[in-house]
């Protein structure tokens, strides 16, 4: 083989690396966008008490159940006023691709 054809054969090769790596990364991040929709509720808490594994929880599992939704996350924000129960939810969404 002259050297010519093995830089081209290498640059070749190089080119259709970066082209499928490309061609990955985006039907990755379609498909994982097309997959999840993130979604963050925060209700105030009706008396004061904030306790995620308590009543907070409780509303946060009611309402994934009640939308088909996942609950990834329940905080209680304390930092506001009225101290209000968060629950982040995963819900699947059709996919687009």
């Amino acid at each position: 083989m002259s050297s010519s054809l093995v830089k081209t054969n290498n640059a070749t090769q190089a080119v259709c690396a970066a082209a499928l790596c490309i061609v990955l990364v985006i039907m990755s991040s379609t498909a994982i966008s097309a997959i999840q929709e993130i979604e963050t509720l925060c209700d105030p808490v009706t008396n004061g008490v904030c306790d995620e594994l308590g009543a907070c929880g409780r509303e946060c599992q009611a309402k994934a159940a009640k939308h088909k939704q996942s609950v990834t996350k329940i905080t209680c924000e304390r930092n506001v006023n009225p101290v209000e129960c968060c629950c982040t939810f995963v819900a699947r969404v059709a996919s687009h691709v």
